[in-house]
């Protein structure tokens, strides 16, 4: 009995668990079929699938966090909009369904309102509009797959929009682009496309479109990371972008059938561009039939430091305002190079870089220490609408020292173009197909590297010399790091003690071998002193040998005869009275010579050798 309880027991609960299951289920996801039950459902929210087509009766809100899920079937607004007031998400398993319809000039689904916040997320399905697809009003959008379709304003975003996959579409020619930003609008894209047969995105502020207002809102924004947006017709732009609106490329790619990325130059209207910013570190803007990016704008700034920049006319053509170039593939496809006036457009072919003043005469900047530039003329300065000298002095142009690869590569024959424009000393740095010598600024030179034209900072060297001897070098400019070879030459009676070669600037001495040096990042002076060659040291002079003595030469060499050395002591006994003999005569020309040599080295008195007598 007791395991009959136990198995009803675990039976019960096997039950209850399975009813409970079976019952969240059927919460989680709810068909629904009428317009009643969608009414319902957009009142109280959940999750709910559409389990045949319906169309609405009037314009309906999304009060609740509601997930709806198409299932294959179509949700027709008919003249009416949906308005979300809370959180939306939208999808569909089944692969075919829609939401479509709307009323003309007006959008198939509104984010948010006056009073409400809305988030709509689209997962996957479609939302077709017949002349507008979905606003952003008061909220967000996240697509993160499925497709928006409408003839333009696709997507009109006022308040914050996220794109990370699926298809922005529009259809209308002209300048509504699929995708407006306005009003302090925030777009990032990280993947999907939008596709225009206009314009692909706008970017404006409140009152900076067509003729409402002057212009003064509050600028909207763009950060594109991954993805692609495409203009397929001509006459209009993948970005066009208007007063105090700015945009960030990182990575993706823009392409148009005119200019990829472009501004307004006007000051006067009121879809003017004033103050319109580019920032590009990253990914590829291409145009097929125009430059890739026309910058009019009345201070206006572009900054580029990577991506690839191809245009079939220019890269890229500023009108006014700045250009930063620190980096970057800048491409001009032309094969020929002309500059022609044009008041509301582009005037350059066939430039990498074109500098073109426009009639609203506005200052340009323009530096460049970096990117790779291939063109007929890789830079090009122009004043195409002939503005006087007042307006031409406002053009700046400037190519600095490298700060990364700085190489203009020409497919023609020059690598500097300018025109009706006077020569200006501007290029300090960079490599160039062709010799860049007439523009070259203070303190730079160029020299000719495997068939290139390097340019860079030169240096001087000064010379200077004590008395004695001079001192020249190889060279009296150089580029830091060349070898510099010093030749001295001393004058007579004077010899080299010294030599330095010290820079100017560091006070550091570079070091001397072989008497050539490596030329450091500033002027040097060679300095070169000389002196007296020195004396030789006295020395001490030797004595002759003393003239031989008797004993040292023989008897024959002296024609004497032997003598017999006697002391002193001797000597005097000698003298003590003797027998008288009759002495023999001295041979007094030989033995008196000899007698008086004897005496003299002896000296003194202490020996004396006396020759004997002769016998005769």
């Amino acid at each position: 009995m007791k395991r009959v309880k136990i198995f009803i027991c675990i039976l019960a609960t096997a039950i209850a668990v399975s009813f409970l299951a079976s019952g969240n289920a059927n919460a989680a996801t709810t068909e629904i079929n009428t317009i009643g039950e969608l009414a319902t459902a957009f009142a109280t929210g959940g999750e709910v699938k559409l389990g045949a087509d319906i169309t609405l009766d009037n314009n309906r809100a999304i009060a609740n966090p509601l997930i709806l899920d198409l299932n294959g079937h179509t949700l027709d607004v008919d003249v009416y909009k949906i308005v979300v007031r809370s959180d939306f998400t939208l999808k569909d398993e089944a692969g075919s369904g829609m939401i479509t319809g709307g009323d003309t000039e007006d959008f198939t689904i509104q984010i948010g309102d006056s009073t409400h916040t809305g988030n709509m997320t689209l997962e996957s399905g479609e939302v077709v509009g017949i002349d507008y697809g979905v606003r952003v009003h008061n909220g967000s959008l996240t697509v993160n797959g499925g497709r928006i379709f409408a003839a333009c304003f696709t997507v009109y975003n006022e308040d914050k929009a996220t794109l990370n996959d699926g298809l922005i579409e529009a259809t209308a020619v002209g300048n509504d682009p699929a995708w407006r930003n306005n009003g302090g609008a925030e777009f990032e894209m990280n993947g999907g496309r939008i596709v225009a047969l206009g314009s692909g995105v706008g970017l404006s502020n409140a009152f900076d479109y067509g003729n409402n207002g002057d212009g003064t809102g509050i600028g909207s924004t763009a950060v594109i990371n991954d993805g692609e947006i495409s203009a397929i017709s001509a006459g209009g732009s993948a970005v066009t972008i208007f007063k105090n609106s700015s945009i960030t490329i990182n990575g993706g790619r823009l392409i148009s059938d005119s200019t990829a990325l472009i501004s307004n130059g006007s000051i006067s209207g009121k879809s003017e561009g004033t103050n319109a910013k580019f920032t590009i570190t990253g990914g590829e803007v291409i145009s097929n039939s125009g430059p890739a990016i026309y910058a009019p704008q009345p201070n206006g700034e572009t900054n580029i430091s990577g991506g690839t920049i191809r245009g079939d006319e220019s890269a890229i053509e500023i009108r006014a305002g700045s250009l930063n170039i620190t980096g970057g593939t800048f491409i001009s496809t032309a094969t020929t190079y002309v500059v022609n006036s044009n008041s509301n457009g582009s005037t350059t072919t066939g430039a990498a870089v074109a500098v073109a003043q426009h009639n609203t005469r506005l200052p340009i900047t323009t530096h460049i220490c970096g990117g790779h530039f291939q063109a007929v003329a890789p830079i090009s300065i122009a004043n195409p609408q002939d503005n006087g000298e007042e307006s031409v002095a406002l053009v700046n142009v400037y190519v600095d020292q490298p700060c990364g690869e700085l190489f203009f590569e020409s497919t023609g024959d020059s690598s500097i173009q300018i025109q009706n424009m006077p020569n200006d000393s501007f290029v300090s740095g960079g490599t160039y197909t062709y010799s860049v010598a007439d523009y070259l600024a203070d303190g730079y030179g160029e020299r000719e590297e495997n068939g290139l034209f390097v340019v860079g900072h030169v240096y001087d060297l000064t010379t200077t010399t004590t008395r004695g001897g001079g001192v020249a070098v190889s060279q009296t400019r150089a580029f830091a790091g060349d070898k510099i070879d010093i030749d001295t030459d001393a004058n007579l009676a004077y010899e080299l003690k010294s030599l330095s070669a010290t820079g100017d600037n560091s006070g550091a001495r570079a070091p001397i071998a072989n008497n050539s040096f490596t030329m450091p990042a500033e002027d040097v002076t060679v300095a070169a002193s000389f002196g007296f060659i020195p004396s030789p040291e006295p020395q001490a002079e030797s004595l002759p040998d003393p003239t031989p003595g008797p004993d040292s030469i023989p008897a024959e060499q002296q024609n004497i005869k032997p003598a017999t050395i006697i002391t002193i002591k001797d000597k005097e006994r000698e003298e003590e009275p003797e027998e008288e003999e009759t002495p023999d005569s001295p041979n007094t020309s030989d033995d008196l010579a000899t007698y008086i040599a004897l005496l003299a080295i002896c000296g003194g008195g202490l020996i004396a050798v006396v020759p004997k007598p002769r016998k005769n």
